[in-house]
């Protein structure tokens, strides 16, 4: 299976609200990382297994369903290259009155063995316009952003 493809799958799943879907993407050791979102800065949410990655998502998508309408994400640009997929996503949250608001950030996911073994995800603060973020990336995340976008150019 293409990197591409397992991470349209983790869409798939994800919209669905779906952690099992989700989590059967993971390898066994898969680390997920979260940066920056409403948490202080610098702060990182990090899951290092499996089983943790299970939790999130299943607590994400059982919150989502009690405070929210509705939840799509959407990837609009997806970048891959030797196993890293960088996707720039929107997604489209809206309430039980019907006001909804929009999340963007980008991801990166790290396939290897068709499965996912390492996803980050960078969120602007609520003070960041969205994208602006390359405070956040270390040299490596650049160098490999870079490298995806350079090779697809």
């Amino acid at each position: 299976m293409s990197a591409e493809l397992i991470v349209r799958k983790f869409y798939d799943a994800y919209n669905d609200g779906n952690p099992s879907g989700v989590t059967e993407l993971f390898s066994e050791g898969a680390v997920v990382e979260y940066v920056g979102g409403i948490e202080p800065e610098g702060k990182r949410l990090t899951c290092r297994c499996k089983d943790e990655i299970a939790q999130l998502f299943g607590e994400m998508f059982r919150k989502s369903k009690e405070r929210l309408g509705a939840a799509v994400s959407c990837p609009k640009t997806i970048l891959v290259q030797n196993g890293i997929v960088a996707v720039e996503f929107l997604t489209i949250l809206s309430d039980r009155s019907g006001a909804s608001f929009k999340v963007r950030g980008v991801q990166v996911f790290e396939i290897e063995d068709n499965k996912i073994e390492k996803l980050t995800l960078y969120l602007p603060t609520p003070t960041e316009k969205p994208f602006v973020l390359a405070d956040r990336l270390s040299v490596k995340d650049l160098g490999e952003l870079s490298a995806i976008a350079w090779a697809i150019v």
